[in-house]
């Protein structure tokens, strides 16, 4: 029975240190490929906490926010080439395109870039008409099934060059819209009530 415990406490601490250690997941199952674990899914954890290591640094370096918008547009767009390149140049695999940190940055970046870009009211005009209508929401959830159809219809090359490319630019799009939409829905009600 000790024998059968020590086994087992040895494959709990063999696991922690190579799939709870979210960090380096992403990167293990990018380079190894998934080991089809219980934890397989902890590679997005990775990311996630590398960027959030890299960004409060790079927020705080970067003082002014129309600095750090030019500075994550640019580096949305160096991501964007770079895995471009990785994909259709040195052909890397479609794991290490899916899970690495530098070939997925560019997700997060989109959604720092729309919180600052909302925030400081850029391109007000732009977001107006975007927002102005739920029929535009329902056109970006359209685009972003196509997107998906599309995705499944064509190779992975797809996914992970325009696709990776194209659906979080719709998605904080969608966002952007849902906020507007609700706070409308939300005054709509608020003066119905009044009244």
């Amino acid at each position: 029975m000790d024998r059968d415990a020590g086994a087992t406490q040895q494959k709990v601490q063999r696991a922690a240190g190579d799939h709870v250690v979210f960090l380096r997941q992403n990167y293990h199952q990018a380079i190894y490929g998934d080991p089809n674990t219980g934890l397989s899914h902890t590679w997005s954890l990775g990311i996630e906490e590398q960027f959030y290591l890299v960004w409060p640094l790079v927020f705080l370096l970067l003082k002014r926010d129309r600095t750090r918008i030019w500075f994550l547009s640019w580096a949305i767009v160096a991501v964007w080439l770079y895995r471009g390149f990785l994909v259709l140049v040195l052909q890397r695999r479609q794991g290490y395109i899916y899970e690495a940190f530098e070939t997925r940055a560019d997700h997060l970046l989109i959604g720092c870039l729309l919180a600052l870009v909302l925030r400081t009211e850029m391109l007000g005009w732009l977001w107006r008409r975007v927002c102005s209508s739920a029929l535009l929401a329902w056109a970006t959830v359209g685009l972003l099934v196509l997107s998906t159809i599309i995705a499944n219809l064509a190779t992975w090359r797809y996914r992970d060059t325009i696709g990776f490319a194209v659906d979080p630019v719709l998605v904080a799009v969608l966002i952007a819209q849902c906020i507007v939409l609700w706070n409308h829905s939300l005054q709509w009600k608020s003066s119905f009530l009044v009244c």
